[in-house]
């Protein structure tokens, strides 16, 4: 989960040979792609019993991120529920059930009552409550419980939030949304609450004091699935939120930290626009516009990326679907491939961020930027993603970006209706940001 500067990056290429005359993503080779991902999902799931059935991780049954790649897995799975082939609905229905309740066999749970300000985060405001977060081995409990977060309140929404989720394990006895209050409990005792960091979060649960864009946007993220799944959450946590927002974007575009000692990146923007939808804040206008000038960087920008790199195109796909939608055509013009061009249309009509973002990953861009084919053992193309975001986790999340995966009610807003623009002298600075930190040889480690 850890992010670093990007090297060698291999997807894969779920479409027939690139071209650079090929057309746009046509709406059969979307669901081609979404199918293939889901059946290689499938294929690798551990289905061996034993503590780690239905779980994905780094090998088919162990390795590590066993939590947050079932969490991205199955979160693919039940946004895409409604294209399972007939013939796999049961075999699907089978992973899915396999993978929650590994899933709530593994959850951890502490008794939490008030944050770093001693103000108390519980329910009602009073006393003691659960706090509910998953993987303690690697110390990055904020990503990890937010995929799980996503997955679960998906799940327990189709079940009934009301109902029993397990009569086992640690999480014995409580229902869906239960268990969702759990998970905010956990988020809102770890929320830092003072000094440069107030209002973000960092990687522990259920206790930290420390802050930056890219595990920030997860503790927004798993309280909004929460929310949709009967949670509640203190008012003093989008508070304190928004503090954060302003103070990380108060350069003119979202960095890793306040100050933007490093970045401006596009996962960043794209994580400080999904945090601010739940939050509430509607000027978003710094952040898209930083996404659409460096909106073509790709695999060879590093840590600037965006096509072709799992994290940033993810963060970034939730955070412009979260805000401006899928259908926008105002806000993200730099496009990167030939999507749009004439007689290059791809399914739905109209070319923009999102069927950018689709076009390369089914069909690259031009030569110079193939999405290369990767098959397993049963003939299903996918994703191989890189290092820190491999498959299975890649495949789940192009799985879900090219499925349109809907973020929840909780979280999202209404559109903009003003188009961003960046002044003349807002681009010359963030030329510079971007040519300075190319030249950086070495910057602080940071992670995700």
């Amino acid at each position: 989960m850890k992010r670093v500067l990007i090297s060698a990056l291999s997807l894969a290429l779920l479409s027939v040979g690139l071209t650079a005359t090929a057309s746009a993503a046509t709406e059969a080779q979307k669901l081609t792609a979404i199918l293939n991902g889901l059946a290689h999902l499938d294929y690798v799931q551990c289905k061996t019993a034993g503590s780690v059935m239905g779980s994905w991780g780094t090998s088919q049954c162990g390795g590590g991120e066993s939590d947050a790649f079932t969490g991205a897995a199955l979160f693919a799975l039940l946004t895409q529920k409604a294209k399972w082939p007939a013939n796999l609905a049961t075999q699907y229905a089978t992973d899915v059930t396999n993978g929650v309740n590994y899933l709530l066999a593994n959850a951890s749970v502490s008794t939490v009552s008030t944050n770093n300000s001693s103000q108390n985060i519980c329910p009602g405001g009073s006393g003691t409550c659960k706090a509910i977060y998953w993987n303690i081995t690697n110390g990055e409990e904020v990503y990890v419980t937010g995929f799980v977060a996503a997955a679960l309140d998906t799940y327990g929404v189709m079940q009934g939030v009301g109902s029993v989720a397990t009569t086992s394990g640690p999480l014995a006895g409580l229902t869906w949304t239960q268990i969702a209050q759990g998970i905010t409990n956990a988020y809102a005792a770890a929320q830092c609450t003072s000094g440069f960091c107030i209002g973000g979060w960092r990687y522990s649960l259920p206790s930290d004091n420390d802050g930056d864009m890219s595990t920030t946007q997860w503790g927004a993220l798993a309280s909004g699935y929460n929310e949709s799944a009967g949670a509640t959450t203190p008012a003093f946590v989008k508070t304190n939120l928004t503090t954060w927002l302003g103070n990380d974007i108060a350069t003119g575009a979202a960095c890793y930290q306040p100050g933007c000692g490093y970045g401006p990146t596009n996962s960043e923007n794209g994580a400080w626009l999904v945090s601010a939808a739940w939050a509430g804040d509607a000027n978003q206008s710094a952040a898209t516009g930083t996404l659409n000038t460096q909106w073509q960087a790709t695999v060879s920008n590093t840590y600037f990326g965006n096509f072709g790199h799992p994290y940033a195109m993810w963060s970034t796909y939730k955070g412009l679907e979260a805000t401006i939608g899928l259908k926008d055509t105002s806000h993200i013009t730099n496009l990167l491939t030939k999507c749009g061009a004439p007689n290059n249309l791809p399914g739905s009509g109209v070319c923009n961020w999102w069927e950018d973002y689709n076009e390369y990953l089914i069909n690259g861009y031009l030569p110079t930027y193939p999405v290369p084919t990767t098959t397993d053992g049963a003939g299903n193309t996918y994703w191989a993603g890189y290092s820190y975001w491999p498959d299975p986790l890649s495949t789940a999340v192009f799985s879900s970006i090219i499925g349109a995966s809907a973020l929840p009610s909780t979280i999202t807003q209404t559109p903009p209706t003003t188009v961003p623009a960046v002044g003349r002298w807002g681009l010359v600075a963030l030329g510079i940001l971007l040519v300075t930190f190319a030249a950086m040889k070495l910057r602080k480690p940071q992670t995700t």
